[in-house]
């Protein structure tokens, strides 16, 4: 890969509970590593962003405050990318925002008329017109997607259904998704929360009596119900994968 135009070699890894990421720059003999004690998330940003820094590169994402509404407003839509994502682009409050198909909406920050920043990120978008179709590149470093504008409607966010109490209390509790690693399911006030092992608290939302989504990310969990009607335990629904999770508690 590259960061900040020079060349690197980079490998991450990790298991449960501990991520890393490394990168050897060899023009500069320069290594940067960073280890981790969390569960799941990389700290290959942190390290790119360092090793810039150590380039005496660094990495200045730097909002432009002169881009009107009305330019942010031309990039609004739908878009389809070379890998068959769909993207939505959509604009709130001041901003606009990017949301691929099935996944959590990310304000994206101008920096110029054309080019974006996520925040806290590296991944950058170009918008642009090639033969009066509007583009957008999705980029990371030297990694690139490339999406063009499509007529395809976004998606609406599920209807929230209000659930009782009564029938809210009788999904409290653990279920294991596997070996030490768990979900603590809790209510309060009429809403449902779920705790990962190390992870932080997921505010759920009711879709039906027996089906829950996230806001934040995109995932739904459905619980199982016997033949008596007691709750044994939960199916877990994300990125294309069905997990169950037994009730251990």
């Amino acid at each position: 890969n590259e960061i900040s135009g020079v060349a690197t070699l980079e490998h991450s890894g990790g298991i449960f509970g501990y991520t890393t990421f490394g990168l050897y720059a060899p023009k500069e003999n320069l290594y940067v590593i960073v280890l981790t004690n969390t569960n799941g998330i990389s700290p290959a940003d942190p390290a790119l962003k360092a090793a810039a820094i150590a380039l005496g590169k660094p990495i200045k994402n730097q909002v432009n405050p002169k881009i009107t509404e009305e330019i942010l407003k031309q990039w609004v839509g739908t878009y389809i990318y070379d890998d068959g994502t769909i993207r939505y682009v959509t604009f709130k409050d001041g901003s606009l925002y990017s949301q691929r198909k099935g996944g959590q909406a990310m304000k994206i920050n101008a920096l110029s008329e054309t080019d974006f920043f996520f925040d806290e990120s590296l991944t950058t978008l170009t918008f642009g017109i090639n033969n009066a179709q509007r583009t957008a590149v999705l980029s990371n470093r030297i990694a690139k997607n490339y999406g063009k504008e499509t007529d395809i409607a976004p998606e609406t966010e599920p209807v929230t259904t209000l659930i009782s109490e009564t029938i809210l209390a009788t999904y409290v509790g653990t279920y294991e998704l596997q070996p030490g690693f768990n979900v603590d399911i809790t209510h309060k006030d009429q809403q449902l929360y779920a705790k990962a092992t190390g992870q932080d608290v997921l505010e759920l939302f009711a879709e039906s009596e027996t089906t829950f989504f996230a806001k934040v990310t995109p995932l739904k969990v459905i619980f199982i119900k016997d033949a008596s009607g007691q709750v044994i335990s939960f199916t877990l629904e994300q990125g294309g994968a069905q997990i169950p999770a037994k009730r251990i508690k």
